[in-house]
């Protein structure tokens, strides 16, 4: 490894660091819309199985929203 690589590997963990209260809280707002949604699911009728494949699939990006967003 050259020294330039290691200078940006350097550099970039030190800001990563830098930036992990903000990931904890980053983290915790993506649990908390998971949760929503998967409650959410339950309430229209789904099983906790089928609800929790849908959050699997979508992950945070709630029934694919950022698809049709796309496609408007």
């Amino acid at each position: 490894m050259d020294l330039l690589n290691k200078l940006q590997i350097e550099m970039a963990i030190k800001e990563t660091m830098s930036m992990m209260d903000e990931f904890r809280q980053l983290c915790e707002m993506v649990s908390i819309q998971q949760k929503i949604y998967y409650d959410a699911l339950l309430q229209q009728g789904f099983s906790e199985k089928q609800a929790l494949e849908i959050v699997k699939t979508h992950g945070v990006d709630a029934g694919r929203i950022s698809k049709l967003i796309m496609i408007v």
